[in-house]
């Protein structure tokens, strides 16, 4: 088949350019901005969908973490045991009762592995008093041992060697 000549011609060629100029156009840029458009949307519903399910999540451990006893609560890790047996001691007058307070690191970790505590010439009550508020701290402090034994001043005071450290 041959081509006319002249202005013929030059129309078909404009036709034939101006047809792929229109695939290019269409194959090149506008189909990938589409799938890429799909794709895009495609992750904003599975984000969405994430983030619905992380919100139910968050209820309900706010639900359940809520019906915990006051004991079993936990609060951030970054407040050391130590601070959280001086603040309790300061908080129940008995602060001037201990003799010895002193971190316990681990050596492999090298963190806060729990606290000693030398307690003195303290009452049974103001003891208990101590015991009970480290259980119903917000941090979670476990007694790991304790000797308890009478003082030869005075029988209705004890002297106490325990070390307290926090469950994770």
């Amino acid at each position: 088949m041959m081509l006319p000549s002249g202005n013929k011609r030059k129309n078909a060629l404009f036709a034939i350019s101006a047809l792929l100029l229109a695939w290019i156009i269409i194959g090149g840029m506008l189909m990938p901005m589409q799938e890429e458009s799909e794709w895009t949307d495609r992750k904003i519903r599975t984000a969405r969908n994430d983030l619905r399910k992380m919100k139910e999540m968050a209820d309900r451990y706010i639900t359940l973490s809520a019906s915990l006893p006051q004991g079993m609560r936990t609060e951030p890790s970054g407040v050391s045991t130590l601070s959280d047996v001086e603040n309790i001691s300061r908080r129940l007058g008995i602060e001037n009762r201990i003799k010895r307070m002193s971190p316990e690191i681990d050596p492999v970790t090298k963190r806060e592995n729990g606290v000693s505590l030398t307690i003195t010439d303290i009452p049974y009550a103001p003891f208990i008093d101590f015991l009970q508020a480290l259980y119903e701290s917000g941090s979670v402090i476990n007694v790991r041992r304790a000797k308890i034994s009478a003082s030869f001043e005075n029988r209705s005071n004890i002297n106490v060697e325990m070390t307290v450290s926090k469950s994770f």
